[in-house]
């Protein structure tokens, strides 16, 4: 599967343990990095500018219409990994954010990339034990079951409701939907559990 892995060269120079194992981890399950951020900025560290990073940017942005799915390391915050979030929200690219546990990182920032769009973007804390269970997991589930979209047709009543579940629960509408959608499936006595 082709993924977009990135992250801050501010994450690479103080987790770069962490960076260098969901590179080998993600390589090793035989996934294809359409730009292999590690060999990049391991081979012009020396030389990091400014520059060079928006560089990057740039061939991130345009590697993301390649990538099935998107991985984003980003416990440090960056105007960079948000525009590429941003961007594969537009081309509706599953996006795993990863956060490392508090505990075990200080961040430099107050927090860190907060979007709210459950149909596209995941957002994780991790530890080093479970960093791979979360990957698994989001590849998984991404892997062969693509969102289909479609245009459904409300009476006002059904609108006004889900307008009020939308904010009192604080899930989206196509959440709520699909939720439903799941209990009348799991439910229902002649309906083949096995296609679900």
């Amino acid at each position: 599967m082709n993924i977009l892995f990135a992250f801050t060269i501010e994450d690479y120079l103080s987790n770069q343990n962490t960076i260098n194992k969901i590179r080998r981890y993600l390589l090793s399950q035989g996934n294809n990095l359409t730009i292999d951020w590690v060999n990049v900025v391991e081979n012009n560290l020396s030389k990091y500018t400014k520059f060079q990073m928006k560089r990057l940017f740039k061939k991130s942005i345009q590697a993301l219409s390649e990538s099935k799915i998107v991985i984003l390391e980003a416990s440090t915050p960056s105007f960079e990994l948000t525009s590429i979030a941003y961007k594969a929200i537009d081309l509706k690219k599953p996006t795993l954010i990863l956060k490392k546990k508090k505990e075990d990182f200080e961040a430099k920032e107050p927090d860190y990339i907060t979007i709210n769009n459950p149909d596209y973007i995941e957002t994780k804390e991790y530890s080093d034990s479970s960093l791979e269970k979360i990957i698994d997991n989001f590849i998984k589930t991404n892997l062969n079951d693509p969102i289909t979209r479609f245009n459904i047709l409300l009476e006002r009543k059904q609108k006004n409701y889900l307008d009020w579940a939308d904010r009192f629960y604080r899930m989206s509408k196509s959440e709520i939907i699909r939720e439903l959608i799941n209990n009348k499936a799991e439910n229902d006595p002649n309906y083949p559990q096995n296609k679900f």
